[in-house]
């Protein structure tokens, strides 16, 4: 293991061991996907990426940055060197950067003549530009500007000294499939952008326009190309001369490229070789998921005549392409845990090549046992015990309902060999896709079944048979209340996280609700045979990861539990058990045995935050009141965070869902409420407390 990443001040995420036992290491384990070992295998995915090179600490070799769909821009630092380059994730937030508008293309370019670069983006239109106050080697952003005059918005930026005078014009590319081109009629030091044409060479490529200028053939001007949305690149030989150019198109799908969608070529000699070599960033879809962050190109030929060879679409990352749905299991029987991903149609197998105790990936298959399923949602276990793994499998089927099918090892534990056994093996009234997960929840020596689908339903099924064979009988599809928490399909885990003997719960938060991006963590403070979970947090990682899928296993003997964690945009973290201690038992006596209330802020404006604790799971019911015992029913006390109230009822006087034992907070909007004391009051049925609150407009 070459590198072990303390990232305490570029990623937020390695906290002390009280906190979160888990340090997070992005190279620590190797990935080899065909020839090629990313350098930063265990990041966040990467879905429009846009690369640009540029050496941002000054030690003579060259750094990366990508931005990304969803308004951020990874860094990449070359702990190599200028031959061997070696790229370790920094942060996924250079500069703080995170803008909501998303398509985020930077663009590393020394605009004032300073020495050290500064950053420039443009997020679906509008470019940010950001001076590096620090130095050559130490880099530090201070925005300026959102709104760059003479600018009309852009897809993807360029610059380049095109008319050599020695100031940076720029190139920008449109929604429209046309290119900007702005002449500096500024300074070297002061830039000042012109609008020359808005239609550079009357060139249109359809849709996004992502334009790079590159002297390719090394004959002294520069030559053309554009990425656009469909997933190709656009090759113009400049025919002129480096004082009038001619571009004449070559090529309107060079050499066969295709990313899916959303094509962003860069070319840097990244291996100081003296020629270019070539970056395609990209954006996988839903209907072609294909793994891969940043497509490589590397150079075999010359300077002049340029020889591109494909190396890898996984330049940095083990990006799965979208939906990383994994899980580490033993599936070749030699002691290892080897890791299956389910992304897209396939199933991804990338075999353990190391050992239990210094492991390493292999991408063995990229569409394992043959399987091709939209939208494949897979759990391998043991279903017949027979001692091998048996396979699982939501999909989604539209418009119809999605059917759970399931496939019998017929081979051996060794040797694998995965035969359809049942279509819809547990028939269901499931909305668009279903998600299954399998768990001994009731300690009865078999796999019961848990399945959520599009609506956030959380179906439990219990196995009254044998573990021989399962027999599912359904039970509730609101298995612990957990329905009024979600609504949207889950990936969840159970895990005895606090080592007391039961299984506890793990599945991704709402997008509307506070924590959105991270994780929640339910305790289960019943017993093995009679489970009741208790939320503990929405916010079980330190740093927010797209809808996460959590897997939790020791993959290095240590006998410390690791956390494997899947992205929406195909990225797998790690984070690696550092602590036994972190995650203390549950203590049944720290659980209240009444029910609390408090408000604040109070005195209260606009709105105060009504904090409970329940010493049991169950419905509440919720009222405002004047002091009159009158229901104030125009107003609502809703869950932090939601628009509406408790079941989208906001207009209700009264309001009633489930809660998990625990502490929980609602809101009350008072911004229409006239000045004067409010009552709310909790009642479970057993119990009642009522809090006052004093509006002061």
């Amino acid at each position: 293991m070459r590198y072990l990443l303390f990232l305490f001040l570029l990623l937020p995420i390695t906290l002390l061991a009280q906190d979160f036992p888990y340090q997070r290491e992005i190279d620590t384990i190797p990935v080899t996907i065909g020839n090629w070992q990313p350098y930063s295998p265990w990041c966040m995915g990467s879905s429009a990426s846009q690369p640009s090179f540029g050496d941002l600490d000054g030690d003579g070799d060259y750094d990366l940055i990508v931005g990304q769909f969803m308004g951020c821009i990874y860094y990449y630092q070359n702990t190599g060197s200028t031959q061997q380059p070696y790229l370790l994730m920094q942060t996924e937030t250079l500069a703080g950067i995170d803008d909501d508008r998303g398509w985020v293309s930077p663009v590393l370019i020394d605009i004032d003549n300073d020495g050290d670069l500064d950053l420039f983006y443009s997020a679906n239109g509008p470019e940010h530009f950001y001076r590096n106050d620090g130095s050559v080697s130490t880099f530090n952003f201070s925005f300026i500007t959102d709104s760059i005059p003479g600018l009309i918005g852009s897809w993807g930026l360029f610059f380049i000294d095109f008319d050599a005078d020695g100031d940076y014009d720029l190139f920008a590319g449109q929604g429209s499939g046309h290119i900007c081109y702005y002449e500096n009629t500024g300074s070297p030091t002061n830039f000042e952008f012109t609008l020359v044409t808005d239609y550079f060479s009357n060139i249109d490529v359809g849709t996004a326009s992502d334009p790079v200028l590159c002297d390719i053939d090394d004959d002294g001007d520069y030559d053309l190309f554009i990425g656009e949305l469909n997933g190709h690149l656009w090759y113009y030989r400049n025919d002129g001369t480096p004082q009038q150019y001619n571009f004449t198109l070559v090529s309107n799908y060079w050499l066969g490229i295709y990313v899916v969608e959303k094509a962003a070529s860069e070319f840097c000699d990244i291996d100081g070789d003296g020629d270019y070599d070539l970056f395609v960033g990209r954006e996988p879809n839903l209907g072609d998921p294909t793994h891969g962050d940043v497509f490589y190109y590397e150079n075999v030929g010359t300077a002049q005549n340029p020889d591109f060879q494909f190396v890898t679409a996984n330049y940095l990352t083990a990006d799965v392409g979208y939906y990383a749905n994994e899980q580490l299991i033993d599936l070749d029987h030699d002691g290892d845990l080897d890791l299956l991903v389910g992304s897209g149609h396939h199933i991804q197998y990338y075999k353990n090549i190391g050992s239990s105790l210094s492991p390493a990936f292999f991408l063995e298959d990229t569409a394992f046992a043959g399987i091709d399923l939209i939208d494949i949602q897979p759990f391998f276990c043991d279903i017949d015990a027979d001692g091998d793994y048996d396979l699982f499998a939501g999909t989604t089927a539209i418009p119809g309902p999605p059917g759970m099918r399931l496939y019998l090892n017929q081979g051996t534990p060794q040797h694998s060999h995965f035969v359809l056994y049942s279509e819809n093996f547990v028939p269901g009234n499931y909305f668009v896709i279903i998600v299954p997960t399998l768990a001994d929840i009731d300690a009865d020596g078999d796999l019961d079944l848990f399945i959520t689908d599009h609506q956030g339903h959380y179906f439990y099924y219990e196995n009254t048979g044998t573990p021989q064979w399962p027999t599912f009988q359904f039970v509730t599809d609101n298995w612990q209340g957990l329905n009024g928490n979600i609504d949207y399909r889950r990936f969840l885990r159970f895990y005895d996280i606090d080592h007391d003997g039961d299984l506890d719960l793990f599945f991704f938060n709402n997008w509307n609700e506070p924590g959105g991006s991270n994780l929640r963590f339910y305790r289960n403070v019943g017993t093995p045979q009679n489970p009741s979970m208790v939320l503990v947090t929405r916010t079980f990682f330190p740093c927010e990861v797209i809808e996460p899928v959590p897997e939790f296993c020791d993959i290095d003997g240590d006998s410390l539990t690791d956390i494997f964690v899947g992205d929406l945009f195909g990225g797998i973290l790690f984070f690696h058990g550092v602590d036994t201690t972190g995650v203390a038992p549950f203590n049944p006596y720290s659980v209240p045995k009444d029910i609390s209330l408090s408000l604040f802020p109070n005195p209260s404006n606009a709105g105060a935050v009504v904090r409970f604790t329940l010493p049991g799971a169950g419905l509440v019911r919720v009222g405002l009141f004047d002091v009159e015992g009158r229901v104030v029913g125009a107003h609502c006390v809703r869950p932090v965070g939601e628009a509406g109230g408790f079941q989208g009822a906001r207009s209700a006087p009264l309001q009633e869902t489930w809660f998990p034992a625990g502490t929980h907070d609602l809101r009350l909007d008072a911004k229409d409420l006239p000045s004067g004391v409010y009552l709310i009051r909790l009642d479970t049925g057993q119990q009642r407390v009522t809090g006052k609150v004093v509006v002061v407009k």
